[in-house]
C-alpha cells in the first residue's frame, strides 16, 4: 500500500483595499463584436471583446484567444495585452483568421497568472 503526503502552503491573497485580483476585476461589457475591413488586398474579419475595469487602480492582464473546433479540441490560441485605469474599459481584439473554428474562448489574467475575468465563450 503506498501513502502518499501532501503538504499545501498558504497562498496570500492580493490586497482586497488596493485591487481585488479575481474573476471580477475585468468584467465583459455588452456583446463580442466582429467587425470587417477591406482593402485592395482583400477582407478581414477581427472579433473585439471589451472588457471594465471594477478595482480601484490601474490594472494590466493578458488576454487570451483559444480558438476550438468543432470536437471542442483548441486549434490555436493568441494573447495580446490589455490595460485599464480604474472603472474605464478596454478592448481586446483578434483577427478571425483560423479555419475550422467552431467557437472561441475569451478570458484575462494578470502577468502572474491571476484570473482577471470569467471565461467568455463565443460562436463567430
Amino acid at each position: 500500500m503506498a501513502l502518499s503526503i501532501v503538504l499545501l502552503s498558504q497562498v496570500p491573497l492580493a490586497d482586497a483595499t488596493l485591487l481585488p485580483y479575481d474573476i471580477r476585476t475585468f468584467v465583459s461589457v455588452g456583446s463580442p463584436s466582429i467587425s470587417s475591413s477591406c482593402d485592395m488586398f482583400g477582407c478581414t474579419n477581427s472579433f473585439q471583446m471589451t472588457f471594465r475595469n471594477n478595482s480601484n487602480g490601474t490594472v494590466e492582464g493578458v488576454a487570451y484567444f483559444v480558438f476550438h473546433n468543432s470536437m471542442g479540441q483548441t486549434v490555436y490560441f493568441d494573447k495580446t495585452n490589455v490595460s485599464s485605469s480604474a472603472s474605464q474599459s478596454t478592448s481586446a481584439t483578434h483577427p478571425l483568421s483560423v479555419p475550422n473554428s467552431k467557437d472561441v474562448s475569451v478570458f484575462v489574467v494578470s502577468q502572474g497568472g491571476i484570473a482577471l475575468s470569467n471565461t467568455t465563450v463565443v460562436h463567430p
